[in-house]
């Protein structure tokens, strides 16, 4: 965490980071879109009504069979695939927090000793990610060492913008 102070304004950030792990992620929302042809790496074949998939024939020879565009992209269901396995990791901009301190002006008279008024933001933005479609800390499983690293995810997490006042008497 940084935090600049100029004449009773105070501005903290907060970056946050992860780095590492790998994970497959089965059963999770990059493996429905990619099924229903609403992910990106779904494209190829459209425009011609077929894809050639990469590889060999049964005889050793390079795969020239052409497969239906639906049923191609929905034979990954429940397979563990390059296009679902990615990095964990992320940078992110956690929390920033703007703060006014009113002490100074504050009359010597009063009974109030400090005020402070602060706005606080969390979960502001993420600056770096290798996650398809999702915010990489939206993983739920067990991504432990001992573990083969597959996941799904829950629900987006929240951006959340607050107030704060800090009063001393």
């Amino acid at each position: 965490m940084n935090t600049f102070n100029y004449k009773g304004i105070s501005l903290s950030a907060l970056v946050t980071f992860k780095l590492g792990k790998r994970y497959v992620m089965t059963g999770a929302n990059n493996e429905n879109y990619w099924r229903h042809g609403l992910h990106k790496g779904t494209l190829p074949g459209r425009d011609v009504g077929y894809v050639i998939g990469e590889g060999v024939n049964e005889t050793g020879e390079v795969n020239a069979t052409r497969a239906d565009i639906q049923p191609y992209y929905e034979a990954v269901r429940s397979n563990i695939s390059d296009q679902f396995i990615d990095k964990a990791g992320f940078w992110k901009l956690s929390q920033i927090n703007l703060s006014y301190d009113f002490s100074a002006i504050l009359p010597k008279t009063l009974f109030v000793k400090g005020l402070k008024l602060s706005l606080v933001a969390n979960n502001v933005a993420t600056l770096k990610k290798w996650t398809q479609n999702m915010d990489p800390e939206e993983l739920v499983g067990s991504f432990s060492d001992n573990d083969s690293g597959g996941g799904s995810t829950s629900l987006p997490l929240q951006r959340t913008l607050g107030f704060n006042l800090n009063v001393k008497i």
